[in-house]
């Protein structure tokens, strides 16, 4: 396939009536292959797990990769980008638009023992291993081949535009290479209505197995695809008729049942190849006899990798951050432009190598960044991959680029070594999805052991209350295992968690954003079977009474929107080693997380780490310099100043002054700060406030501020309705560093926020406050209070 010419590089060519060339997300090239949720030409076709495939100027197919079927093929067409990550709709999928080769129904495109019936208990994820599976896809140049499995047969499939000729109207290709194996059976197309008899046509003649192969030909029937319409009426599509060209080994049948044109390829003991070729012309137009083709080819050869795609470089020049706090902040600077408007909201990230970043992109690319050393003078830009589907997790392992999205997780292969992907390999896809808007697929990370952990959303209502379809992984943290094979739910009761942690010793954690049965966003511990507050997506019967406490539960002013989670390693940036940290997308900041546990509960509360940032905090990772890397990018309900920003964290010798734990008791509060305090204003009661308030657990979106000592009273979002709570004293450590507020009507509270405005010892001036949640309140003893 000849490539496009820089000036027409877009994803499909579409026509100047249907596309503002002023939008970014029609100016992105996406490649030759964009993986999303795609909707054919009737709002009862959708591919879930899409791939919409290039094929020609105007001419594209959307493939569907749990049911190994096309779901529909055009030309004179385009898709058009719908949905939040491209005009950020809420609700609206992409949807193929032009003129409608052909189509099939959304159930299985290959038969398993001769039967196209759906074997799977609900129409959601890929078919069963026994069945078939989908495997990849491959990059050459312009080309694009899907690699996949009926049984254990190996299917190579790539897809050709055929042009107009003085007779024919264009059409579309599909090659095969079929590997050794059983006899299989796919469908080419539905023909609703269509009888059944006389439709059997087997090639026979003598065939050459190196692609010499007899022609055969279909012609003369009419499709047409009726859909229900928003008024409940039934519309017709425009019929037209269908030409179907066969070049294919001997025995290879085109076989019309229930409604399907079937192509079945007889067994074999080694490679056979086969290509069918779709025209569609004016009804009762006479086509073209059959011709005998000599062209097919080794598939094969396409696995090898192709040439460079993105062969251009882009350089950027770091700044490196000054200041006298604790942190300093340096910039990897994003390149402003790209020669394929590629969109750069990074999203996720890991290092490949000591001095190489892996980001991925909302859009669906990965971008590697190379020169990330202690000066960052000259950061070098390739882009590494694009056309993922919606990749907001990026892991890397022994070398090897791990993309997270919507789709599951994919392996991406450099074959050649060249510095692109060549094959997009599907490493795990068994999570179930629809084609809800909100439902994102976040992070990933893995344990000691190697497996692999991420959460899933719920699909959010468009405008934000209750939920749509729901399948049984919506809202969970799921885990799969280190060698792909196995994927299973730790967590359930989610919304929207944009972002998980996990610990050296496998403890994972997440977020969750204030909605429907969320109150107020919370910061979230798991055990196996731990269920977090949405009951929509407890996957439960019967459902819970009651949830698992989080760590602590945050007011909108501290996070209005969550991000993942970083465990600082030990060893690294002094007496913050082995503790954990909270990142906000809302609030583009960072949070120190201080935990307290008894009788086997935790809770606790967070502190703002002192720096700033240009955009959202989604994602961050320690690298072996030490520092502290993070990503993010501005979506929606986010205070973030650029689109996407990548920032490095580094620790100076400027001292902390912050708390380093809590401890709530039933006489007080017990706060251990990282730096000695002056005893006379630390000492004092009126240095210190302590409030605490409730919020209400319910289906209502988030929560007003319940006071404890008149649950009754109700006031509007957003308004203060808390009780101030009296410190009575404070004792001071002879260290300085900690301190005892004895406070008066200590209480079990979903929310706690203790302030100061205090004094370091040796001057300065400490000014913070700490949220956090009370749900246990032990005795103190004296042991504790002597130290």
């Amino acid at each position: 396939m000849r490539r496009l010419p820089a000036a027409l590089a877009l994803f499909f060519v579409v026509p100047l009536a249907a596309q503002d060339k002023t939008k970014p997300w029609y100016q992105m090239d996406y490649g030759p292959c964009l993986s999303t949720t795609a909707e054919g030409f009737t709002p009862d076709n959708v591919a879930l797990k899409g791939r919409v495939l290039r094929v020609g100027d105007g001419a594209g197919v959307v493939f569907d990769t749990e049911l190994l079927r096309v779901a529909t093929a055009f030309v004179d067409g385009h898709v058009e980008l719908r949905g939040t990550p491209f005009d950020g709709a809420h609700g609206p999928i992409p949807r193929t638009r032009g003129r409608e080769l052909y189509s099939t129904r959304q159930e299985p495109g290959v038969a398993k023992d001769d039967s196209f019936a759906d074997p799977r208990p609900i129409p959601h994820g890929p078919l069963p291993r026994d069945h078939a599976r989908f495997e990849g896809h491959w990059f050459a140049g312009d080309a694009v081949l899907l690699q996949y499995r009926i049984d254990k047969r190996r299917v190579l499939e790539t897809h050709e535009f055929v042009a107009a000729t003085d007779e024919l109207p264009p059409g579309i290709a599909r090659c095969f290479e079929f590997g050794p194996g059983k006899a299989v059976r796919l469908v080419l197309m539905d023909q609703p209505g269509a009888p059944d008899e006389g439709a059997d046509v087997t090639l026979g003649g003598d065939a050459a197995h190196n692609g010499g192969s007899q022609g055969t030909l279909v012609t003369g029937f009419v499709w047409e695809r009726a859909f229900q319409a928003g008024e409940g009426k039934q519309e017709r599509k425009e019929s037209a008729e269908s030409r179907i060209e066969l070049f294919a080994p001997v025995g290879t049948r085109f076989v019309r049942r229930a409604g399907r044109v079937e192509l079945v390829v007889p067994a074999a003991d080694h490679a056979r190849f086969a290509r069918v070729t779709v025209r569609t012309g004016a009804p009762g137009k006479l086509l073209a006899e059959a011709v005998v083709d000599t062209s097919l080819r080794d598939l094969s050869g396409l696995q090898k990798g192709g040439p460079r795609r993105w062969a251009e470089t882009l350089k950027s020049a770091g700044t490196l951050g000054s200041g006298d706090g604790p942190f300093v902040v340096d910039t990897l600077t994003i390149p402003a432009e790209n020669p394929w408007h590629s969109r750069l909201r990074f999203a996720a990230f890991d290092f490949v190598d000591q001095d190489t970043a892996a980001l991925s992109t909302w859009n669906g690319d990965v971008w590697l960044v190379h020169g990330v050393d202690a000066d960052l003078g000259e950061l070098t830009w390739t882009r590494f991959c694009t056309g993922l589907h919606d990749p907001l997790g990026l892991k890397v392992v022994n070398g090897v680029i791990h993309a997270h999205g919507r789709d599951g997780i994919h392996r991406l292969r450099d074959v050649n070594h060249d510095g692109e992907c060549d094959f997009v390999e599907v490493f795990n896809d068994d999570v179930l999805i629809t084609q809800g808007f909100h439902e994102f697929a976040f992070d990933l990370q893995t344990d000691a052991k190697g497996d692999f952990y991420f959460a899933k959303g719920g699909p959010v209502n468009p405008g934000g209350r209750g939920f749509q379809k729901i399948v049984p992984h919506h809202g969970t943290v799921m885990r799969v295992s280190a060698d792909g094979s196995k994927l299973d739910v730790v967590a359930t009761g989610l919304r929207a968690p944009n972002g998980i942690g996990v610990s050296p010793d496998g403890v994972v954690t997440s977020g969750d954003n204030q909605g429907t049965w969320m109150p107020a966003c919370r910061i979230n511990i798991s055990t196996n079977g731990t269920f977090w507050g949405c009951f929509d997506t407890a996957h439960a019967d019967p459902p819970p009474a009651t949830y698992d406490e989080p760590i602590c539960w945050l007011p909108m002013s501290v996070d209005n929107s969550g991000g993942g989670q970083v465990w600082v390693p030990k060893g690294v940036w002094g007496e913050l080693g082995g503790m954990l940290i909270h990142q906000s997308y809302g609030q583009s900041s960072n949070y120190l997380v201080l935990t307290q546990t008894h009788e086997g509960k935790t809770q606790g509360g967070v502190v703002r780490l002192p720096a700033n940032f240009e955009s959202s905090q989604m994602r961050g990772r320690f690298h072996s310099d030490g520092h502290l890397y993070v990503t993010g990018f501005m979506g929606w309900q986010t205070n973030a100043a650029k689109e996407s920003s990548f920032h490095r964290v580094r620790r100076t010798t400027a001292p902390l002054r912050l708390p380093l734990a809590m401890r709530c008791y039933a006489t007080g509060i017990e706060l251990e700060f990282s730096d000695a305090l002056d005893p006379q204003s630390a000492g004092d009661p009126s240095s210190w406030e302590v409030e605490v308030w409730n919020y209400l657990w319910s289906q209502a979106y988030g929560s007003a501020e319940y006071k404890p000592s008149d649950p009754q009273k109700k006031v509007k979002d957003g308004e203060k309705n808390r009780d101030a709570l009296k410190v009575r004293s404070v004792e001071v450590s002879d260290d300085g560093k900690r301190v005892f507020l004895a406070v008066d009507g200590m209480q079990k509270a979903m929310q706690l926020r203790v302030g100061w405005s205090i004094d370091a010892r040796g001057g300065g001036e400490i000014d913070g406050e700490l949220h956090g949640t009370i749900h246990f309140l032990p005795e103190r003893q004296k042991a504790d209070a002597g130290k």
